[in-house]
């Protein structure tokens, strides 16, 4: 169920990038106040999606899901719970995955705190952080995949590193 719902955020977050890009652009080039307001929205979503996927991924983690094709390679139930946690980037799709929430957060703050100050300046910012972000989702989704099924799921993992 893990993988299912990490699968479903990052598809979801990619998603979510690619309109919220194209909708942030159109949006100021169109003088079109909703459409921003709803890359604005994408944006915010966007790092909840992130948080729920990286969270499940510790749950995986913690909970020694060897089905789950990240877990199965850096988890191991004898590494004490700490070192579990922190094993979400001690790989490439990990870190790729923390790194993806890292940016989503930023790009929220940013978003949060400048409001509505930055004119179109602060939408076209938008936009790139979410064209960034849209190259880390799909990273998540093809080459870097950390959520993928492994059957038969194998009874312990050898560790991170």
């Amino acid at each position: 169920m893990l993988r299912l719902i990490g699968s479903f955020t990052v598809w979801a977050s990619l998603a979510l990038a690619v309109y919220g890009l194209i909708a942030g652009i159109v949006g100021v080039r169109t003088r079109n106040a909703a459409l921003s307001r709803s890359a604005r929205a994408a944006s915010y979503t966007i790092f909840g999606l992130m948080t729920v996927s990286n969270l499940a991924m510790i749950a995986a983690l913690v909970s020694h899901d060897f089905s789950v094709d990240y877990v199965a390679r850096v988890g191991s139930r004898s590494t004490p719970l700490f070192f579990t946690v922190i094993s979400l980037w001690s790989a490439l799709e990990g870190s790729i995955l923390f790194w993806g929430w890292v940016l989503a957060g930023y790009t929220a703050a940013a978003l949060y705190f400048t409001k509505d100050r930055l004119g179109p300046m602060g939408a076209y910012a938008n936009a790139t952080m979410l064209g960034i972000g849209a190259f880390f989702y799909l990273l998540l989704v093809r080459p870097a995949n950390p959520w993928g099924l492994v059957s038969p799921a194998p009874l312990d993992g050898p560790g991170p590193n």
